[in-house]
Order: structure tokens, then sequence, then C-alpha cells
């Protein structure tokens, strides 16, 4: 599946804004918890920016959904 660069949560754009193509990507489930296992991009992993992905793992114990964190951004706007 093809999602692009947009952030999944902010929409940020790094394209649009610096004029590369670039993202990170969030592990729906993490991957200190599943222990070894295969990943599957389609459904495993989020497109986000630097700051959405920080805030996706505030502590080491407690991940927000991303849905929420959209919730909240998106509340804001």
């Amino acid at each position: 599946m093809e999602r692009g660069h947009d952030c999944q949560v902010c929409g940020f754009s790094f394209e649009k804004t610096y004029g590369v193509k670039f993202a990170e990507v969030h592990h729906l489930k993490a991957l200190v918890r599943g222990g070894k296992r295969e990943v599957d991009p389609d459904r495993d992993l989020l497109v986000v920016c630097s700051n959405c992905h920080t805030m996706l793992h505030p502590s080491p114990h407690e991940i927000r959904s991303w849905s929420e964190l959209r919730r909240v951004v998106m509340r804001r706007r």
C-alpha cells in the first residue's frame, strides 16, 4: 500500500515544506512487546512526522493510540 510521505496523524508534508520526500514510520504493534516477528507494512506501519512519532511514545510504558493523537491535533487547529 502506498501511503505517501505525509504524516497520517497531522498531515505534515516534508515534501511541501523541505522539498524532499521523507517520513518516519510508527509500528502499531510495538516491536519490544511482540518479540521477534515479521512486520506487515500494510497493517503494522503508520507514516508519521517526527513530532507525532515522539508524541506516540511519551514514555516507554505509555503509548497513545494514533487515532487519539489525531483527534487532539485536529481539535486544536
